[in-house]
């Protein structure tokens, strides 16, 4: 869950998670380089063990730097790290590498559908917009928390379709 003064955004944690692999896999090389660290904080709620605080104007800055470079990436080329199987596997800790690999050589299971999709903006769209938004809103440089969510809350909040990854 993140929020500003004025509003509250649950994020489902398998949609940040791989919009985080997607940003690693086609900004930095596949392995994180420091320049999206508020990305990658918002996907690793599943390890958090306390609230973390982050820059609204750093996560906003990262959205309009990643989004242009991957809104038109066809979902046939939809990334996902080792970090992300490791989360959906139940991992109680997160893996020391952090490598990523295109969706369709693993077929690891989701708990999405991407049949109909055609770009990342199909999957990433609606949760790019409403991100935006709310750090947009944002009157401080400082005005978003992260909450840890414990495994059990994040296999419950984790919809099928992309349309409900935000309430």
């Amino acid at each position: 869950m993140i929020f500003n003064r004025i509003r509250i955004l649950r994020c489902d944690g398998v949609a940040c998670a791989l919009l985080r692999d997607n940003v690693q896999h086609y900004l930095e090389n596949g392995a994180p380089s420091g320049r999206f660290w508020a990305m990658h904080a918002l996907a690793d709620t599943r390890w958090a063990d306390s609230a973390e605080i982050l820059s609204s104007r750093e996560l906003a800055s990262e959205l309009d730097m990643a989004w242009p470079c991957l809104r038109d990436v066809p979902i046939e080329s939809l990334a996902i790290s080792i970090r992300t199987r490791a989360s959906l596997s139940h991992a109680w800790l997160p893996p020391d590498i952090r490598g990523t690999i295109l969706y369709r050589r693993v077929q690891w299971p989701l708990p999405l559908e991407l049949d109909g999709l055609a770009t990342l903006d199909d999957l990433f769209g609606r949760l790019i917009a409403d991100l935006g938004g709310l750090v947009r809103e944002a009157h401080r440089n400082v005005d978003f928390v992260m909450r840890s969510v414990a495994a059990t809350a994040l296999e419950a909040l984790s919809p099928t379709s992309p349309s409900n990854w935000l309430h």
